[in-house]
């Protein structure tokens, strides 16, 4: 019996065999219906492939640009921290290391999950803001600031590419279960006009055999030789 597509096959499968299924409709007398009544299909899930594939990459550049803003902000981050310790040394009173980080340390901050680092670097501009007017630390509060913003940016189209990929593989597999349905429908169809056996030269094989069967069948060979 042909083998039919089945849903844990992937696209590459699928259209491989269609491709297949379709070169033999049109080389065998009778099946250039059936190439046609599968093409639109086969192309159809082609296009939803392309698209799958560049919502991938799209989301592989959206986490990226997460990651180079987040290190962006680390740095702005450790700038402030140098510049406290240093101001610190040159001044007498009050750290102000201990301060503006919690407990002296900048790790709770650029440590922080990806998603709640800019929240988490906000308090420390809330604090940073509290400063006496003068105060140079407060220098930092602009490049700061505007790392955040660029975190946020990149994090909201980070969760924008994570949802247009689901979307993506949904549709994908709409149309590769559309594809399947069709080349078992062919299948049914031919074997009703052509015969079981004369049906079955439609359909290539999809996977190939075990390997033992192929051993077996090589030392058969031998055998009668």
């Amino acid at each position: 019996m042909a083998q039919l597509l089945l849903q844990r096959h992937s696209t590459d499968v699928h259209l491989s065999a269609a491709r297949r299924h379709i070169r033999r409709c049109k080389q065998i007398k009778g099946g250039e219906p059936y190439a046609v009544k599968i093409l639109s299909l086969d192309k159809v899930l082609q296009e939803k492939q392309k698209l799958t594939l560049q919502a991938k990459i799209e989301k592989e550049d959206a986490h990226d640009d997460v990651v180079l803003n987040d290190g962006d902000l680390d740095n702005s981050i450790r700038s402030l921290s140098d510049r406290c310790k240093q101001f610190d040394r040159e001044n007498t009173g009050r750290p102000l290391l201990n301060q503006l980080f919690p407990g002296g340390k900048i790790s709770g901050i650029i440590y922080a999950p990806l998603e709640n680092e800019p929240d988490v670097a906000e308090q420390l501009l809330t604090r940073l803001d509290a400063l006496e007017e003068g105060n140079p630390l407060k220098e930092h509060i602009v490049p700061i600031k505007t790392n955040i913003e660029k975190c946020r940016v990149a994090l909201a189209a980070s969760k924008e590419s994570i949802k247009a990929l689901k979307q993506a593989e949904a549709l994908e597999e709409i149309s590769k279960a559309n594809l399947r349905q069709q080349y078992e429908f062919n299948y049914l169809d031919m074997v009703k006009e052509f015969g079981k056996l004369n049906a079955e030269r439609f359909f290539p094989p999809i996977s190939p055999a075990p390997k033992k069967k192929i051993m077996d069948a090589d030392n058969s060979a031998d055998t009668d030789g």
